[in-house]
């Protein structure tokens, strides 16, 4: 019988200090593959000179370099939109700039971060028309339904109270039938 105390006495020790310790010693590390890209790091700027008459071109493909068609292309400066068109057969487009400068451009899932310059002022390495490879979205499938459930910290408290409350209970129950006895 004292074997058995001291095992319970052990388990409500370590089951104590588990609920004590800080979650990243709990938790499993997030692979690789799943981490969110680093934010901080801008994306390189492509020099990209306009056309006459404030024309900015260029084509989306996918990663086979096929064209996208039908996709819808937009062009933002300060998260303030500034053009937007949709591809055409050949997965072109074309969009009208009142004036050069830092602008993002996205398309069927694609990003650039664009310097764009008028003619007469593009540096000797800007490119004339760009090429936008289309992506698909990361999702991460390792989240199941349950661990949907116990992400709520109202959830996850109530099954752990639950965890330690009933062994106490039956315990205790266990003693007063012994006592009773």
């Amino acid at each position: 019988m004292c074997r058995f105390s001291s095992l319970r006495r052990m388990i409500v020790l370590v089951t104590c200090l588990g609920l004590l310790m800080p979650e990243a010693y709990v938790r499993a590390e997030t692979p690789a593959a799943a981490r969110r890209p680093d934010r901080s790091v801008a994306p390189a700027a492509i020099d990209i000179a306009m056309e006459e008459g404030n024309q900015l071109r260029g084509v989306v493909t996918d990663r086979k370099g096929l064209p996208v068609v039908g996709q819808p292309v937009v062009l933002t400066a300060r998260r303030n939109l500034v053009a937007s068109t949709h591809t055409d057969s050949e997965g072109g487009f074309s969009l009208n700039v009142d004036r050069g400068g830092v602008y993002h451009l996205s398309a069927a899932g694609g990003f650039q971060v664009l310097r764009v310059w008028r003619p007469s002022t593009a540096p000797p390495h800007a490119i004339g028309q760009i090429t936008v490879v289309s992506s698909t979205p990361i999702v991460s499938g390792q989240n199941s339904p349950m661990s949907a459930l116990f992400c709520n910290p109202y959830i996850f408290a109530a099954t752990v109270g639950l965890l330690v409350a009933v062994p106490v209970i039956l315990h205790n129950r266990r003693d007063d039938r012994t006592s009773a006895s």
